[in-house]
């Protein structure tokens, strides 16, 4: 809702536009926000810097970051360091939605990918 409330589906926002999408965010959180919740297609068009910039906005109102993830196949593993890179910068806690490995193919990454999230998790990454 915040970028197509603040611009269409380009690849990265220009500055003026990050400062708009933060202060949409900002205002968003004031009520009863509980978190910024991204939806991101696999080619994604917000990169990691513009999501971490928003979610360190909701970090201020101790929101959290949830995720529909870039990926579920090919580039889960990927997709699992951005969340945790996310979370990690931004100081905020992180969710994922619908954790799972797409794809027969990939199936085999889960055990692997359930390690990566709680490493960070027994370091004290919520």
């Amino acid at each position: 809702m915040v970028r197509s409330e603040v611009m269409s589906s380009a690849m990265r926002i220009e500055r003026r536009q990050e400062e708009k999408s933060t202060r949409c965010v900002n205002y968003l959180m004031k009520p009863c926000e509980r978190g910024l919740s991204v939806f991101l297609a696999p080619s994604g068009s917000a990169d990691t810097d513009e999501l971490i910039a928003l979610a360190k906005v909701a970090a201020r109102h101790n929101g959290m970051y949830i995720s529909h993830m870039r990926s579920e196949g090919d580039a889960l593993f990927e997709a699992v360091d951005e969340l945790i890179t996310i979370s990690r910068e931004a100081g905020l806690p992180a969710a994922i939605y619908h954790l799972k490995a797409s794809g027969q193919k990939n199936w085999w990454k889960m055990d692997s990918v359930i390690a990566i999230i709680e490493l960070p998790a027994m370091k004290g990454l919520r």
